[in-house]
């Protein structure tokens, strides 16, 4: 990536960031019913106790108000405060931060371990059997819902056999299964961007030339081949680490984990507009902040 996209994209950032707070703000008005009312009226509460939230909030406030006072408090790094919890948005999420973390990086590494070890060998193998039932991997990984998948292992490895847990967190055996349900969603399109990228690198001329020349395989792949087939996979891989951080709601409540998507699915049906808003653009700033450093590492 050259230095003036580099000037470009950080530029962009900031409009980008201010775009997805803007568009959650107003979609979170548009669902129906008041917040507060939803979450007072059914515990008994009076319609003063109701109004005096409603003010405390700024709810009360014209919707142009409201939007203000959010943008302000966005630029001082205040999110809020969480309607359900009664606390700082920032502390509410601190919490469920590292559950996140943990589940994103673990399908990470099951991504590239078992896609990359797939690319490999269907690339190597052209033609193959082997090379048949990795992309039939491909297509399977990509077409299977995680629920479905992740109830099925639900029912295999944890009713079945009794082999793991089947939710909650605690030790590293109640992060295997959703660890394996997200990683092997996203290993099908690692294993068949990287077996496209060393099939178009082994057929360039210079590949060509140097295997000629009698150059051990190994050292072919390592000089060669794998320079013109990473930036791909490294770009789609940076994509990927946003999506896991930003797309784990589904796997963390199919498995009852806590962590932020599961958050911000209980923000949403709880219409806590506050906390929702500051899930998502949490989200987006992961997701963005992933995709320009790949593109870097690409570069280098």
């Amino acid at each position: 990536m050259s230095g003036t996209a580099a000037i470009r994209r950080l530029v962009l950032l900031p409009l980008s960031l201010l775009a997805v707070a803007s568009a959650v703000f107003l979609m979170m008005r548009l669902l129906p019913g008041d917040p507060i009312e939803s979450l007072l009226a059914e515990a008994g509460a009076s319609p003063a106790l109701i109004r005096q939230w409603q003010e405390d909030f700024g709810l009360q406030e014209p919707l142009p108000t409201q939007y203000w006072y959010y943008l302000r408090g966005l630029a001082r790094g205040d999110l809020g405060t969480s309607i359900t919890y009664r606390r700082p948005v920032t502390a509410v999420m601190a919490d469920q931060i590292p559950a996140t973390v943990n589940l994103a990086l673990a399908a990470l590494a099951v991504s590239l371990v078992v896609g990359g070890a797939l690319g490999f060998a269907g690339a190597l193998t052209q033609g193959s059997r082997l090379d048949a039932l990795t992309r039939l991997f491909a297509v399977g990984s990509v077409s299977l819902p995680t629920y479905w998948t992740g109830i099925l292992a639900i029912l295999v490895f944890a009713a079945g056999l009794r082999w793991l847990p089947a939710g909650g967190s605690g030790s590293w055996r109640h992060l295997v299964l959703p660890a394996l349900t997200l990683g092997l969603a996203s290993a099908g399109v690692t294993a068949r961007l990287l077996r496209a990228g060393l099939i178009e690198a082994m057929a360039q001329p210079h590949v060509q030339v140097a295997r000629a020349k009698g150059l051990p395989q190994r050292l072919l792949l390592q000089r060669h081949v794998l320079r013109s087939a990473a930036p791909p996979v490294v770009t789609f891989l940076g994509l990927q680490v946003g999506f896991l951080m930003a797309g784990t709601a589904i796997t963390e409540s199919v498995f009852s984990r806590p962590g932020l998507g599961r958050l911000l699915v209980e923000a949403v049906v709880a219409k806590d507009y506050p906390l929702a808003q500051g899930c998502i653009l949490v989200a987006a700033v992961t997701y963005t902040a992933a995709n320009a450093l790949s593109d870097c590492l690409a570069a280098v």
